[in-house]
């Protein structure tokens, strides 16, 4: 039996993603040989043979995956040298795996990330069941392009080139994502008879109604007003490059054909002419309960 081997330095656990990752640095002892991780829950394993083995080797990191959301487990390490004999000294660290939150369990106002071309981009939860039922309504939280209503200064906004614009996003979005957001009826307004009528889109813009913004008989009333909107008014102020920007809502002026509604640096309802460039802030719904908010409100897809 030879001098007992030194313990590891820096041991530390992270929990993320439904695993703990553990890491450590090999001491400076010609007699540390490799390290054994043993797993206890609550309670640290009291000797080399006790809780679960996890790892056994001579690498700095390993991987718990066999663990459950909301419990706590103590990982330690005991050093190994050449005969085979363990350091039983104190290297041990905790580790609490967070429950997983779904979609649905998110707050109005909540502000979740989604991957567009793999860099995160900013969206808040607006309302759980609304535009149809079992799903969570996003926007994002300032504008990703702008656009023309339409070339044509009509006010028709299906098919338009804001509607094409909306459409566009879904491409960006990350692959595990794109399946999940599905086409949900929402109301809106044709061009030229101005009829309120359905239609179904996957990504899409929010009606003036939506937006709680009031103008009276300029505008039909498309959809539901958001009440986190109404609560909190200084959401409807967008950015684009770092600068307050105007965005286009999907709703028309009732008055003629050539004009449409957007939201304005200020956060109020702004007629503008149809041909003109502005803001596109694109709307999207996701399942509540099959998507998983990640700690740092990246959206993922809930594992089977």
């Amino acid at each position: 039996m030879g001098n007992l081997a030194s313990q590891p330095v820096g041991l530390t656990a992270q929990a993320a993603d439904g695993a703990v990752s553990l890491s450590w640095q090999a001491p400076e002892d010609p007699a540390y040989q490799g390290v054994r991780i043993c797993r206890g829950s609550g309670t640290a394993p009291g000797s080399p043979w006790e809780g679960m083995l996890l790892y056994e080797g001579s690498a700095t990191a390993c991987t718990d995956q066999q663990v459950t959301p909301g419990e706590t487990y103590v990982y330690r390490a005991f050093a190994k040298n050449s005969w085979g004999d363990y350091q039983t000294s104190r290297c041990q660290v905790s580790c609490q795996v967070p429950v997983a939150k779904t979609l649905g369990q998110a707050e109005a106002g909540q502000t979740v990330r989604l991957a567009e071309d793999g860099t995160d981009q900013d969206y808040l939860v607006l309302a759980h069941g609304y535009p149809a039922a079992g799903r969570t309504l996003l926007l994002r939280r300032h504008a990703v392009s702008n656009t023309m209503f339409d070339s044509k200064v009509a006010n028709e906004y299906n098919g338009s080139l804001l509607d094409q614009q909306c459409t566009a996003l879904l491409g960006r979005l990350d692959q595990a994502i794109r399946p999940l957001v599905e086409a949900v009826e929402i109301a809106y307004t044709t061009g030229g008879s101005h009829t309120l009528s359905q239609i179904q889109r996957q990504v899409f813009c929010l009606s003036l109604t939506e937006a709680g913004l009031d103008t009276g008989a300029s505008a039909n009333r498309e959809g539901q007003t958001i009440e986190i909107l109404v609560q909190h008014p200084e959401w409807l102020v967008a950015e684009s490059n770092g600068n307050p920007y105007s965005w286009w809502t999907r709703s028309p002026v009732l008055t003629d054909g050539t004009q449409a509604f957007a939201v304005d640096k200020e956060g109020q309802a702004e007629l503008r002419m149809a041909n003109r460039v502005t803001g596109v802030r694109p709307a999207l719904t996701l399942p509540s309960d099959q998507v998983i908010v990640e700690e740092d409100g990246h959206l993922r897809p809930k594992e089977e």
